[in-house]
C-alpha cells in the first residue's frame, strides 16, 4: 500500500453493526458552509496528516514507514441549553461507538491497528456540535 485510502474507515463505520446514519468523507465535511448546516447523526472522517515515521531518517530510500493520522467527525445537535453540556451528553454514546469500532481494528492487512490519540470539541454554536476523534495507525511505503 502506498497510499492511505479514508475510504476503508467510512466502509467500517458505514457497517450496520455499528448504527450510523450516514458516514462521508472531507470532500463533504469542507462542503458545508456552516455549522447549522451539518446534518445530526453524521460522521466525517478526514485525513489530518501523513508523515515519514522514523523522522531521523529521511523518505530518499525505496520504502519508508508512514505514520498516517486521522480524524471522525461527529456531528450533535441539542435545543435543550446553551452550554454544549446536553450536546456533549446526547453524542456521547456516539463518540463511544465510533471508539469501540476504530480502536484495535486493523483495517488493511498493511496497516497496523488504529490506535486512539485524542478527542475534543472541535466547533459549537450553542446548538449544534462537532466533536473530533483522532486515530493513528502506520504501514509501509514502497517496496
Amino acid at each position: 500500500m502506498d497510499f492511505f485510502n479514508a475510504e476503508l474507515i467510512q466502509e467500517r463505520l458505514r457497517d450496520p453493526q455499528f448504527k450510523f446514519g450516514n458516514v462521508e468523507g472531507a470532500a463533504e465535511y469542507a462542503a458545508v458552509e456552516r455549522i447549522g448546516s451539518f446534518r445530526q447523526n453524521t460522521l466525517f472522517v478526514v485525513v489530518s496528516k501523513e508523515r515519514n515515521k522514523n523522522s531521523g531518517k529521511p523518505a530518499v530510500s525505496k520504502r519508508a514507514i508512514a505514520e498516517v493520522n486521522f480524524g471522525i467527525i461527529s456531528v450533535g445537535r441539542n435545543y435543550r441549553d446553551t452550554t454544549g453540556a446536553a450536546a456533549l451528553q446526547d453524542i456521547g454514546p456516539v463518540i463511544g461507538r465510533v471508539r469501540n469500532a476504530i480502536m484495535g481494528w486493523k483495517p488493511h492487512e498493511c496497516l497496523d491497528p488504529c490506535q486512539w490519540l485524542e478527542g475534543n470539541v472541535l466547533d459549537y454554536d450553542k446548538t449544534n456540535l462537532l466533536w473530533l476523534d483522532v486515530f493513528t495507525t502506520s504501514y509501509t511505503i514502497g517496496n
